[in-house]
């Protein structure tokens, strides 16, 4: 069973680089701090950034990973604004919609399986926490000025 994570705040990071220095040696400080040589390089790199923070934000800050980069965040943003538009508009929007938003303004979408398509459009919809709405009989009931404007003009 591999060890939990552990999150060393800004201080931590500096008092063991500091260490280490002093020693010379990181296998030393290795014993001391389940640190490997890739995070002590790292934070020997960021080290300034760390030093311009109060003493404060050292002492209670955690700089997490945030995770990979997204690869399609220009079309994330576009499908964004598009649904928040059309949701505005009280218009009704599905996957089929989505994809095809999708392939109009990013042609590699095209060269992707059904099924990659669907999975980009779940990806979108978990990263900007959205979730498709269902027609009820609450939605039925229309506002005079929406009326004009259904599912069927897309």
């Amino acid at each position: 069973m591999s060890e939990s994570r552990f999150h060393y705040t800004i201080s931590q990071k500096l008092q063991i680089i500091d260490q280490i220095e002093e020693n010379k040696d990181s296998t030393g400080s290795q014993q001391e701090h389940p640190v490997t040589q890739r995070q002590i390089r790292n934070w020997s790199q960021q080290r300034e950034a760390f030093q311009s923070l109060s003493p404060m934000k050292q002492r209670t800050t955690r700089i997490l990973h945030t995770g990979p980069k997204l690869k399609y965040a220009e079309l994330f943003t576009f499908l964004y604004a598009k649904l928040k538009s059309m949701r505005e508009e009280g218009l009704a929007i599905n996957h089929n919609m989505l994809i095809r938003f999708a392939c109009e303004e990013e042609p590699r979408i095209q060269e992707l399986t059904h099924n990659g398509k669907c999975s980009l459009i779940d990806r979108f919809m978990k990263t900007f926490n959205l979730t498709l709405r269902t027609i009820t009989s609450t939605n039925l009931l229309l506002p005079r000025s929406r009326q004009s404007s259904t599912a069927r003009d897309y």
